[in-house]
C-alpha cells in the first residue's frame, strides 16, 4: 500500500505541472499605456486679466496617440472654500487662457484619461491671483529727472508682480511733472488718501483707480491744500501721512491737518513753525511725528535758535521750546531726526558739531527726556545722505558710497553690514505702516505690521540709473548679524520713495 500511495502522489504531482504549463497560454497580458506629467509646476503666480500659459511635457510608456485621452484642467474654487463643484476651465493638452478670477488662491488640477481603460493621471497645482494696483509696495522712481510710479503688487504671502508705470497700466489721467520727491499713503474718515509728491505738485489719487476726476474736497491737490506754495513748488517736501493726522514741510513751512481736531480735510493749518508771539521761525526740513491719531505731535528744530519745539496737534499753530536737559544743541546743526517706535517711542536726532565736525546721536521721548547721546565714530558717516532707525533693537543705520552701517547704541560701535560694487543707495528705510494705530480698518493687520520691520534698500547704477534700480529687502537680526536677504525686484528707474498700499 505504501508504494501505491507514493505512485499515486507522483501522478498527481506530474499532472499539476503540466496542468500550470498548458495554462501559461490561455492569457493575454498587455502593460499600461502610463503617461508622465513633466513641466507643470506646483505654484503660479498672475494678476487678474493676465493670460495663464501652461505647456506640460506628456510622455507615454506604450502608444503617444494623444486621441486615445482626455485632457481637463478643472479647478475648485478659492483655498479653504471647498463647498464649490469642480469646474472645468479648459480641455486639451496646453492650457491658454485668460484669468479673470476674484484675486484668492485657486486649488487646480490636470487630469489625464485613458478613454479605453477610464484609467486617471493627475497632477496638482496652485494659482495664485492678485489684483493690478490693489494692494502692495509702491515706487516712485526718477528717470531722467521725471516722475514713474511703479509697483510691486501683492499676490500671496512673499510674491509680488513687478509693474512698471502703473498710471498708464491703469489707465489713469494723471500725468506726473516734476522730478520725484515722495509717494505717501495715509487715511481719514473720508477714505484712503494716496498723494505723488513731485517738484511741482503733490497729486492725490484714488487707490482703487489712480485718477484724479473725482469729486469732492477730500481728493485736493497738495496746490489746493497749501495755497502758498502752489507757485513755488514742492521739491523741498517732506511728508508724514497717518490715520486723520498728516504733517506737510515745503517751503520753509511745516502744515499740518487733522480731521479730529481742526476738522480738516479741505484744507491745512499753519505753518506750526510759529512761537508764543506768533512770529514764524526758521526750521530744519526734518521733523518727528508719533504718527498715533491720539497723540499727534510734532517735534522741531529751530535752526536760529538750536533748539527743539514742540507741537502738541491741538486747535492753533503754535508750537513751544522743548527743554531737554543733557543736550545742549548750541553748536549743533541737525542731519537728521524721526520718530521710532522703539521701547515705547522716542524720537533719534542725528548733529553735526560745528566745532569738531564729529557726529552726535540723540535719543529722547515726545516730553523731552533724553535716554542716549553718543558720538558715531563710525566710517564715512560725514557723507552719509540716508539714515533709518530699526523699530525693535533700536539700531541707526545709515547709507554713504553704496555702504550700509549699523551704529549700535548697547556697543557704541559701528558695523559695515553692505556694500553694493558699483552701485549707489537712493532709498533707505524701514517702512512705517498704517496698520498699528488701527488694525481693524486693514483687511491685513498681522502681515503689514509684518512686513513694517523689513529693511528696504533700493540701489541703482550711475551709468544707466533709468533702468538698473532695484528693491532688496531684508531682515535686520539682533547682535549686529548679517542681514538676512529676504526678496529683490529689478528693472526699475532710480527708486527714491517706497510706501506700501495697504488694505
Amino acid at each position: 500500500m505504501k508504494i501505491i500511495r507514493e505512485i499515486y502522489i507522483a501522478c498527481l504531482c506530474i499532472y499539476a505541472i503540466s496542468s500550470c504549463q498548458k495554462d501559461l497560454g490561455n492569457y493575454n497580458y498587455s502593460e499600461l499605456n502610463e503617461v508622465a506629467i513633466a513641466a507643470l509646476d506646483s505654484n503660479y503666480s498672475l494678476l487678474r486679466g493676465d493670460r495663464l500659459t501652461i505647456s506640460p511635457q506628456l510622455s507615454y510608456t506604450q502608444n503617444a496617440d494623444t486621441n486615445l485621452f482626455t485632457y481637463e484642467w478643472r479647478y475648485n474654487g478659492p483655498t479653504g472654500d471647498q463647498g464649490r463643484t469642480d469646474s472645468v476651465i479648459h480641455t486639451g493638452i496646453a492650457l491658454n487662457q485668460i484669468i479673470d478670477w476674484d484675486p484668492g488662491n485657486y486649488h487646480m488640477y490636470y487630469r489625464i484619461t485613458e478613454k479605453s481603460t477610464g484609467i486617471i493621471y493627475t497632477k496638482f497645482f496652485t494659482v495664485a491671483v492678485g489684483e493690478l494696483g490693489y494692494e502692495g509696495w509702491l515706487l516712485l522712481s526718477d528717470i531722467g529727472g521725471q516722475s514713474r510710479l511703479d509697483m510691486l503688487n501683492f499676490i500671496d504671502g512673499e510674491t509680488f508682480i513687478p509693474q512698471i508705470d502703473l498710471l498708464a497700466a491703469m489707465h489713469s489721467n494723471v500725468l506726473l511733472e516734476g522730478s520725484p520727491v515722495s509717494v505717501n499713503r495715509g487715511f481719514n474718515p473720508f477714505g484712503h488718501q494716496l498723494y505723488v509728491v513731485t517738484s511741482k505738485e503733490g497729486y492725490h489719487l484714488r487707490p482703487a483707480s489712480y485718477q484724479t476726476d473725482v469729486p469732492g474736497v477730500i481728493h485736493l491737490p497738495l496746490s489746493a491744500l497749501i495755497p502758498s506754495s502752489a507757485s513755488l513748488g514742492f521739491a523741498d517736501a517732506r511728508i508724514n501721512m497717518n490715520i486723520f493726522t498728516d504733517y506737510i514741510y515745503t517751503n520753509g513751512g511745516l502744515y499740518y491737518r487733522n480731521y479730529d481736531v481742526h476738522n480738516t480735510v479741505n484744507h491745512t493749518v499753519g505753518p506750526i513753525n510759529t512761537n508764543a508771539e506768533n512770529q514764524r521761525y526758521t526750521m530744519s526740513p526734518f521733523f518727528a511725528t508719533t504718527g498715533n491719531v491720539f497723540n499727534p505731535q510734532a517735534i522741531l528744530f529751530n535752526t536760529e535758535e538750536k533748539m527743539m519745539y514742540r507741537f502738541l496737534g491741538l486747535p492753533g499753530i503754535i508750537s513751544d521750546p522743548l527743554t531737554i536737559n543733557g543736550l545742549d544743541m548750541q553748536y549743533y546743526d541737525l542731519v537728521f531726526m524721526d520718530y521710532s517706535t522703539y521701547n515705547g517711542g522716542y524720537v533719534f536726532a542725528v548733529f553735526k558739531d560745528t566745532r569738531t565736525r564729529l557726529y552726535q546721536l540723540a535719543q529722547f521721548n515726545m516730553n523731552g527726556r533724553l535716554a542716549f547721546l553718543g558720538q558715531i565714530d563710525g566710517p564715512e558717516i560725514d557723507e552719509a545722505k540716508l539714515f533709518t532707525i530699526h523699530p525693535d533693537w533700536g539700531y541707526l543705520l545709515y547709507a554713504a558710497n553704496g555702504k550700509i552701517y549699523e551704529y549700535d547704541l548697547g556697543t557704541r560701535r559701528t558695523s559695515l553690514m553692505q556694500s553694493y560694487t558699483g552701485r549707489e543707495i537712493s532709498y533707505l528705510a524701514f517702512p512705517k505702516m498704517l496698520t498699528p494705530s488701527f488694525p481693524s480698518f486693514f483687511t491685513s493687520p498681522n502681515r503689514n505690521t509684518q512686513y513694517g520691520r523689513r529693511l528696504i534698500v533700493c540701489t541703482y547704477d550711475e551709468n544707466n540709473p533709468a533702468t538698473s534700480g532695484d528693491i532688496r529687502f531684508y531682515t535686520v537680526p539682533t547682535l549686529n548679524r548679517p542681514f538676512v536677504s529676504l526678496q529683490s525686484y529689478e528693472g526699475f528707474g532710480k527708486i527714491v520713495s517706497v510706501v506700501y498700499n495697504e488694505k
